[in-house]
């Protein structure tokens, strides 16, 4: 097996293809105006936003210069834009899971979003991540 070098800068390639189950607003049980937004240490890029959806089908790419993928955390806020850009859901991983893989890269794969107000049933994020 051949030991790869460690990464002192990487592009990484973020692909939201979409939510599933986001929660309704609790005060008036409407369904939100999702948006996603994606960031990388100080650097933040933002999906559209959709009209009263709980499935939102984002199929949106950002991309990142990581200046420190090995130390750098990939974080997207699923946003209701209806409440005042209120966070309803958020995932969060590390950036070196990525760089772990063989191929540095994650095919589309369905992730739990979680929740600061409380767990979320079945809500997920379905996304494919890869390293340059």
């Amino acid at each position: 097996m051949i030991k790869r070098e460690k990464l002192s800068k990487a592009l990484l390639l973020c692909y939201i293809d979409r939510c599933l189950n986001l929660p309704r607003s609790k005060k008036k049980h409407e369904e939100p105006n999702p948006f996603c937004r994606v960031k990388v240490e100080g650097t933040e890029t933002k999906t559209q936003t959709f009209e009263s959806q709980t499935n939102p089908q984002f199929e949106h790419i950002s991309q990142f210069l990581c200046a420190n993928p090995l130390h750098e955390k990939l974080k997207i806020d699923v946003c209701n834009a209806q409440s005042r850009n209120e966070v309803i859901a958020y995932f969060e991983m590390p950036i070196k899971q990525i760089y772990d893989t063989d191929t540095m890269t994650i095919d589309t794969q369905t992730y739990p979003l979680k929740s600061v107000s409380g767990p979320l049933d079945k809500t997920e994020i379905i996304l494919r991540l890869s390293l340059f």
